[in-house]
């Protein structure tokens, strides 16, 4: 892995020689292969080794994780403003986070950088 990572070739082809040594690896050499790849030196094979598959799991989660602080922030504060739904599907799953957390204690949209006060003044609540 480590010689497909300091190759010369691109990047995609780099993602696919790793999803292939992978794919084709016995199963009695797969747990050598993950407890390997998670030692620093191989930090950088380890990205990787993330498959489609992984990535698309990834990307549902934090949507599922936007549509359900979208339910609670309509259920709270009423509809959303158009500016304030593009907002909230731009932030990264940290701010997701973030936000789900407050919108417990959270009195308006403005408090959680929803508000149409921040889509006006340049912020973007991140």
């Amino acid at each position: 892995m480590r010689r497909i990572l300091e190759s010369q070739e691109p990047q995609w082809r780099k993602y696919l020689l790793c999803e292939c040594v992978q794919a084709y690896l016995p199963p009695e050499h797969r747990q050598a292969f993950v407890h390997l790849i998670e030692a620093d030196f191989y930090r950088e094979v380890k990205t990787m080794t993330k498959t489609w598959f992984d990535e698309k799991k990834e990307e549902g989660m934090i949507e599922g994780e936007r549509k359900l602080l979208l339910r609670q922030l309509q259920k709270k504060f009423g509809p959303l403003s158009p500016a304030a739904l593009h907002r909230l599907q731009s932030w990264p799953l940290e701010r997701l986070d973030e936000v789900g957390d407050a919108v417990l204690d959270a009195h308006s949209l403005e408090e959680l950088g929803l508000g149409e006060e921040n889509g006006q003044n340049g912020q973007n609540g991140q």
